[in-house]
């Protein structure tokens, strides 16, 4: 790995309360790194403040879009990940997500070009709907990688699939959780009720968060990485980054914690075992540059659902 550790030392972490990036920051300042979070309230950033100490600092940012919200922001930092974006499963109009966060990515983009000059690295959280397009029925099974592309780019942007792990952000009851973490939660309950059928059918990718936050930190220290070449991106998949563990059905999962011997709540459905194996999957993602150049080795899913069901149990919600 070419590394460039000790040269940068103040990371920018937009988001900094959510599920994936308050992570981000445990990440960075495990490393020894200083963040500078943005959160919209205060209870949030002096929540983060006790977690993580005087490594970490917060700025007030309550209107992603607004120009030049995230000025003072990136003043004096290395490098910015910006991950401050809305994520939820129900909407109505597709709209309601995209417009925030074209509006904040473009806010913060400007306040870098106009402030940040000391920014030498820019690592956007994308989706992995970025590079897989929404299968429809009857689609052929296609396998898709970093040079699967529904558009341009010419920064470091991260894919995550469906992102599954403990939470070390503030969340004070099960209604307030991040969409991801309340579909696992809502899964070990069983609701909605799920049948053996629904339990054998493929859905989709999944990482761990903890996963996550490592390559957004290698993506920031790895100099191999970046790619300001915008053809290189749309036809090399240079400067993007997919973060899939595995495909995975929800059967998948009980089988991989009863094998482990984790003792499930009895709501939790069990199926029938390794129906989950011939599963169909529509797609299929390979990590490629994640393995090969950050060198990502994806924890399992007994890992990944065992601590996070271990986390619901711990906090009381199961």
């Amino acid at each position: 790995m070419n590394k460039i550790s000790g040269q940068w030392l103040l990371f920018l972490v937009t988001g900094a309360s959510g599920f994936a990036a308050s992570w981000v920051v445990k990440e960075n300042i495990s490393r020894s790194y200083f963040v500078r979070g943005t959160v919209r309230s205060v209870p949030k950033g002096e929540y983060l403040k006790k977690l993580f100490g005087d490594q970490f600092e917060y700025v007030l940012v309550e209107d992603l879009a607004k120009e030049g919200i995230f000025d003072e922001a990136v003043k004096n930092v290395d490098a910015v990940v910006h991950m401050a974006s809305p994520v939820t499963f129900d909407v109505q109009d597709p709209r309601e997500l995209i417009r925030p966060a074209v509006g904040g990515t473009l806010s913060i983009l400007r306040s870098i070009l106009k402030h940040g000059l000391n920014v030498k690295r820019v690592v956007l959280t994308s989706s992995f709907g970025a590079i897989v397009p929404f299968p429809q029925p009857g689609d052929p099974q296609k396998r898709y990688d970093e040079s699967s592309w529904n558009n341009a780019a010419d920064l470091i942007t991260i894919q995550p699939s469906f992102i599954n792990g403990p939470i070390i952000h503030q969340v004070s009851s099960p209604p307030s959780l991040n969409e991801s973490s309340a579909t696992v939660l809502r899964f070990f309950k069983n609701i909605p009720l799920r049948s053996n059928k629904d339990l054998s059918n493929a859905a989709g990718g999944i990482v761990d968060v903890r996963d996550v936050a490592w390559a957004h930190v290698e993506a920031i220290t790895d100099t191999k990485i970046a790619s300001k070449d915008a053809q290189a991106a749309l036809t090399e998949g240079k400067g993007r980054i997919a973060l899939v563990a595995a495909c995975f059905t929800w059967q998948d999962v009980v089988d991989a914690l009863v094998d482990a011997g984790i003792l499930l709540p009895e709501s939790t459905p069990r199926g029938e075992k390794g129906a989950g194996k011939n599963a169909y999957h529509p797609v299929l993602v390979d990590s490629v540059r994640a393995k090969e150049e950050l060198g990502m080795k994806f924890r399992s899913l007994t890992e990944s659902f065992g601590d996070a069901l271990k986390d619901f149990q711990q906090k009381g919600w199961l």
